[in-house]
């Protein structure tokens, strides 16, 4: 079923026109004093004047709706339409109102400035207090600032006290080190005066260790050349006797190499004998010993070996055969 705008149009209490009057007039009221609370009421009736005509329209909506939910669309379309003709209106007067409430609640906190600002000054008559920004402030914030300009204020007396007490301690330690530097420069007097007695007195001490330092550096020298002679004369009697000594030893040690040389080649010759003795009895084996190391040399392993333990062994056992049969032909 199709939607037909003029049949819904009838069922309506108000049309678009008879709107559009209504909000022509109200467009009329302006706020000229936001103080004004007789001005204010006559906007609020007529904003509430027209709310009254938009409930009308949604309840007759409602009613349409429940009675015909084909035309739901164009009824909420046409119900748009008629509160876009208030709804404009509505939120003028709604910011006129509200220009009125914000107007009238710095008035009333204009009242409570000198009470604020006796507050303010109780913590600190220094404090800067700006009237456009405290009537900005409800009494929460208010209270919040008060709390942090008093805390401030505590933390300024504190850091105040401190720099008093910084600077009450600097001026003692200025006239501690005043006084100490004063004890200094005196008893620097003395020590020079001391001082000066005791280099006078080194002075003297100094010329008669030198005169005595002179006197013993002489005998020193007297003693030294006696040392140094006789040193001399033990020096070469040592040498002589090391001399005479090295002289022995190669003596018997050039006759104690002949005796070992003579020894060695003696021993040499008895070896020789006797080597030429077992080899004159070995001939007749020794042939046979031959033939038998050439039968071990020609050992050859079987061809083809894969696994690597068998060819470890083999290998091993091949080599003892070698080094057998190179022991047999010597």
């Amino acid at each position: 079923m199709e939607f037909n705008q003029e049949s819904v149009i009838a069922k309506f209490d108000h049309n678009k026109a008879e709107l559009t009057k209504v909000v022509d007039e109200s467009k009329m009221l302006t706020l000229t004093d936001p103080l004004d609370n007789k001005q204010v009421a006559v906007i609020k009736g007529k904003r509430i004047e027209l709310r009254g005509y938009e409930i009308k329209i949604e309840k007759k909506g409602k009613e349409i709706r429940e009675d015909a939910k084909t035309f739901i669309t164009g009824v909420l379309d046409y119900e748009k339409e008629l509160k876009s003709v208030t709804t404009p209106e509505i939120l003028r007067l709604e910011g006129l109102e509200e220009v009125s409430a914000k107007s009238q609640l710095v008035e009333e906190r204009k009242k409570l400035l000198p009470e604020r600002k006796t507050k303010l000054a109780a913590i600190d008559p220094n404090i800067v207090t700006n009237d456009e920004e405290l009537l900005k402030l409800g009494a929460t914030e208010f209270q919040d600032h008060l709390n942090q300009q008093f805390t401030l204020k505590l933390e300024a007396d504190r850091r105040k006290l401190e720099e008093e007490k910084l600077a009450e301690q600097k001026r003692q330690e200025d006239v501690r080190i005043a006084e100490l530097a004063r004890k200094e420069a005196t008893e620097k007097v003395e020590r020079d005066r001391l001082a000066a007695i005791e280099s006078e007195a080194e002075e003297k001490r100094n010329e008669a260790q030198a005169k005595i330092d002179a006197e013993n550096a002489v005998i020193a020298e007297e003693k030294r050349k006696i040392e140094a002679e006789k040193l001399r004369l033990a020096h070469e009697e040592e040498v002589r006797k090391a001399a005479e000594a090295a002289k022995l030893k190669a003596e018997q040690d050039a006759k104690d190499s002949a005796e070992r040389e003579k020894a060695e080649a003696e021993r040499k010759a008895l070896e020789a004998k006797a080597e030429e003795a077992r080899l004159a009895a070995l001939m007749p084996e020794k042939e046979c010993l031959r033939q038998y190391a050439s039968m071990l040399l020609a050992v050859t392993p079987p061809q083809n070996l894969k696994t690597a333990e068998i060819v470890e062994k083999l290998t091993l056992a091949l080599k003892k055969l070698n080094e057998l049969a190179l022991f047999l032909t010597q």
